[in-house]
């Protein structure tokens, strides 16, 4: 005889939610149980269910549990499916009546289909198993009254009888056009005895079942489960009464069946007692379902609806197709008159088929809130999925804040997603304050609107997480930032965009790699699927020039990046062929690059822009120089005419292939932009095409834009020395010289300061100072590759070829390596190396330690006279 559950939590020494009183505390009956759920009927002609044998096994896993009273398995007959034919269900009944003895409970579940035979008068009841036939349900079906009968003899014998059903289901059967379900439910629901009922809905009703609730499960027997876990304890007595139950059942089933009408029915004396709280078991399943939101999904109904709508007139089941019609086609709100929300409005106005409007309601509702549902839930749980969308496709909103206010209308403030549905409008609102909509409003107007949407939104949903970090990114102070985040990650702590929002302002703006690499790691540990972090933690070591801590993580990133594709390549998007093409760029390997970037563009059809400008750069590496400039001919075809595009193209065409023609045609394109490297790039290509005078154009014009950037003042005094004016040359380089302090850092992208510095000197004839510079820069760097390479520099742009191939020496023995080629600066075709490129020790210092670029290191296709 099995013990009261809290009398055994007692006996573990465990204390219960509330210790019940003496009177309560006693031992448990002998409980038995047949419980039958049948989803996949064995003739065509009765419709499957979806998830009534997932009902009947939560059921019989809730008896076995701790909270169910720890019920043996040989006192449980659980027949699903096949297991649960006609015959099956009487002799497991006949087992009920066999065993069962005075004192004891009884349990029969039944989920399935419930019907009335068209053969006879009586509208008699059955309850259909597996192998019932379609129709004459007299020659093969559980007939009510002989439940009844069976109910009957437990209650004469003094056995506790539970019935509980969920035969209401909606489907077109044989007794549809008499209501036949409703027919049956109505029998059930009359008092054979002195059992207790648990129903799933009222007679004239029908109980609904999806995805929404634990995964797949009916609307009833999901919430029946949790209120006999514990949920329905609410006067916290550690047990669960009949009153309870009926009204915990109401409150939640009829709330989350809404628009379509589903009332439970809880038949027998009010203090019953049904079973006792287990209070480590309700803790876990607490737990599990914290912070859980049922969401509002569609339903199977179509037999129903079909049954409904053989009544209605002819008019009216032509407005329901086009209806239909409306919704697959996605035209929900237009064209006026003949969009879903028209026809809508129709229906829901004719009184012929009311039992239909719920229906309608919560299918319109559904079609409304899919795409903007579809997007956040990429956005929370697929975010390589969202990101690839946002860059290939863009993303557009502008209709989704009126999809969700007519769903808020539709449902009303009483609807438990109501001010979910109105969360959601005021966060797709705040989306679509672009340039676009409002080309006559500045940065700041749309700012502010955009985050006057997100408070009315966090408003009507202050635990939704992504509202926060959408706000975040309105704030350009980390400290109005910050907390936000903050908030986000503390609402969902494991979604990845608010710690990698972080990790991206510490990697960029706050300049704090190791902090960057702090939430970066957060990324990982949260979800090691998602790649981009791996990439990132390379460029963030890479940015303080720890090279074999970058190299790593890249490597790193290959490797989980392969290792993805192995195991699910369909997951595989265009933005993480993207990265992985950059990442193997970066590690040398020109062709798998290559391989992973046209992946990407096929993924993409092409509309990844990014991809374009890593494929110039990995063909420009592999010297494949026209490939290059078609790759990004390409980009701007599929794209846009993109200023990158036209410097890059300008810079091959120049610097590579030496036509200045077309260097000058693309480079002509790029005015006024205002990007530093960008114009830096196009002074450069006017500089070494000895066009000194549109370099100096040029330059005074960036220098007023950017007065500080020495790079621009520097072209512009070498530009005036090769037109011979010294004067203004040395006022340019004595700027420099004394604007400059020799402050040592690391760069390997970019000229550094100093080189500039020393060469000023030069020209200058600080012959002192410059030496005292160089002294201090070997003797407080003196293992540093890239000063020395920086040294060979200045050796070469001065004309000391010796010492220049010396630095250039000891820049390898340290391990120096060349920069990517694209990038110019600090690669063996730096254009400031040109006076020692063509050079016989220069060509023997390339043939020994870089025989792939000897031909393009050490011709020059821009000098004159080529």
């Amino acid at each position: 005889m099995a013990l009261s559950p809290c009398l055994r939590a007692q006996e573990r020494g465990v204390t219960p939610a509330t210790t019940p009183s003496r009177a309560t505390a006693r031992v448990a009956p002998t409980t038995r149980a047949v419980v039958i759920g049948i989803s996949d009927y064995q003739d065509e002609g009765i419709p499957d269910l979806q998830f009534a044998d997932r009902d009947a096994e939560a059921f019989a896993a809730w008896l076995r549990s701790p909270a169910g009273g720890n019920i043996p398995k040989e006192y449980i007959l659980l027949h699903t499916n096949k297991a649960a034919t006609n015959a099956q269900m009487i002799l497991s009944l006949d087992w009920l009546i066999a065993e069962s003895k005075a004192g004891d409970r009884a349990f029969i579940y039944f989920s399935g289909h419930g019907d009335v035979e068209r053969v006879t008068k009586y509208n008699n009841g059955y309850l259909l198993g597996y192998d019932s036939p379609p129709a004459v349900y007299g020659a093969g079906a559980f007939a009510v009254n002989y439940l009844k009968d069976i109910i009957a003899t437990l209650s004469e014998n003094g056995v506790q009888v539970f019935l509980i059903s969920d035969a209401c289901r909606a489907g077109k059967l044989a007794g549809s056009n008499t209501n036949g379900a409703q027919v049956t439910s109505t029998r059930l629901a009359q008092q054979f005895a002195n059992e207790i009922k648990i129903l799933s809905c009222q007679p004239d009703e029908f109980s609904i079942e999806g995805k929404q609730w634990g995964g797949g499960r009916g609307c009833f027997s999901y919430h029946l489960e949790n209120a006999l876990y514990g949920f329905a304890d609410k006067n916290t007595d550690a047990q669960i009464n009949l009153m309870e139950l009926d009204r915990y059942l109401q409150d939640n089933v009829s709330a989350e069946a809404a628009p379509e009408s589903q009332i439970p029915m809880v038949l027998g004396p009010p203090k019953t007692v049904v079973t006792y709280v287990d209070a480590p078991t309700f803790t876990t399943r607490q737990e599990a379902l914290k912070n859980h939101k049922t969401e509002f999904l569609a339903i199977d109904n179509k037999g129903f609806e079909e049954m409904v709508l053989a009544t209605a007139d002819a008019r009216i089941q032509g407005i329901y197709r086009q209806f239909q019609a409306a919704i697959d086609s996605n035209q929900l709100m237009a064209p006026e008159g003949k969009s879903a929300n028209d026809f809508f409005n129709i229906l829901t106005a004719d009184p012929e088929i009311t039992q239909l409007h719920g229906i309608l309601k919560r299918k319109f509702v559904v079609a409304l809130m899919n795409e903007g549902q579809a997007l956040l839930n990429e956005f929370i749980k697929s975010p390589q999925r969202y990101i690839d969308r946002s860059w290939i496709l863009g993303l557009h909103y502008d209709h989704l804040p009126d999809y969700f206010n007519r769903a808020s209308e539709i449902l009303g403030p009483a609807h438990y997603v109501y001010n979910n549905l109105k969360a959601k409008e005021y966060y797709f609102l705040s989306k679509i304050y672009t340039p676009k909509n409002y080309p006559d409003k500045n940065f700041s107007w749309r700012n502010t609107e955009s985050i006057l949407a997100l408070n009315k939104a966090i408003m009507y949903d202050s635990t939704a997480a992504y509202l926060f970090y959408e706000l975040s990114l309105k704030y350009g102070a980390i400290d109005q930032r910050e907390p936000l985040i903050q908030k986000a990650m503390t609402l969902a702590p494991n979604w990845i965009f608010p710690p990698q929002a972080l990790a991206f302002y510490y990697f960029g703006e706050g300049k704090n790699q190791s902090k960057a690499r702090e939430y970066f790691s957060q990324c990982i540990k949260s979800d090691s699927s998602y790649l981009t972090p791996y990439n990132f933690m390379s460029w963030s070591f890479e940015m303080e020039g720890q090279v074999d801590s970058s190299a790593f993580w890249r490597r790193t990133f290959v490797d989980r990046f392969l290792e993805k594709w192995s195991n699910d390549y369909s997951g595989i998007t265009a933005y993480e062929c993207n990265d992985i093409g950059n990442a193997l760029w970066r590690l040398k390997e020109y062709k798998k690059a290559e391989k992973w970037l046209n992946i990407g563009l096929e993924i993409s059809n092409g509309k990844l822009p990014s991809l374009y400008g890593n494929l110039d750069v990995v063909y420009v590496d592999l010297l494949e120089f026209e490939k290059a400039i078609e790759t990004q001919k390409r980009k701007m075809e599929n794209w846009r005419i993109n200023a990158n595009s036209l410097t890059s193209i300008g810079q091959t065409y120049f610097f590579f292939l030496g036509n200045w023609d077309e260097a000058k045609k693309n480079f002509d394109y790029v005015r006024d932009l205002k990007e530093e490297e960008l114009q830096l790039d196009k002074v450069n290509f006017y500089f070494f095409s000895e066009h000194y005078d549109s370099a100096l154009v040029l330059t005074k014009r960036m220098l007023a834009n950017f007065p500080g950037n020495n790079q621009f003042r520097f072209f512009q005094a070498l530009s005036h020395w090769n037109l011979k004016d010294t004067l203004n040359a040395k006022l340019l380089f004595s700027a420099i010289a004394d604007s400059i302090s020799i402050e040592f850092k690391e760069n390997y992208i970019f000229r550094p300061d100093y080189v500039l510095k020393l060469i000023s000197f030069f020209y200058l004839n600080r012959e002192d100072a410059l030496e005292n510079e160089i002294k201090n820069l070997k003797a407080d760097h003196p293992n540093d590759k890239w000063m020395h390479f920086n040294l060979s520099i200045f050796y070469a742009v001065t004309g000391q070829e010796a010492l220049a191939i010396d630095q250039l020496n000891k820049a390898v023995e340290l391990g120096w390596e060349p920069n990517p080629l694209p990038w110019m600066v600090g690669t063996l075709c730096d254009p400031l190396l040109d006076n020692i490129r063509t050079t016989p020790g220069y060509k023997t210092f390339v043939e020994q330690h870089f025989p792939y670029y000897l031909e393009v290191a050490t011709s020059i296709p821009y000098a004159k006279g080529n």
